[in-house]
């Protein structure tokens, strides 16, 4: 049995900025996720995006996982 790493979020407060406002940050999100996966997690990285404003991100990697989660929450701040 192969070990990986979830990452688990949900974007506070989404509902109430509207659709046309979370859309930027979700875009953002999912440029991270490619970013991380390609530079970080040799493409071996997953995630899904559902509800509209909640994620998953699985690192094939678990000792990499808070570095990745360091990583998306910073661009999110950003």
């Amino acid at each position: 049995m192969k070990i990986v790493g979830i990452i688990t979020g949900d974007l506070v407060k989404s509902r109430k900025i509207g659709n046309e406002d979370v859309e930027p940050v979700i875009g953002s999100l999912k440029q991270c996720f490619s970013e991380i996966n390609e530079l970080l997690l040799q493409g071996q990285a997953k995630y899904d995006i559902f509800r509209g404003d909640r994620f998953q991100y699985s690192v094939p990697e678990p000792q990499k996982a808070l570095l990745v989660n360091i990583l998306i929450r910073t661009k999110l701040l950003n």
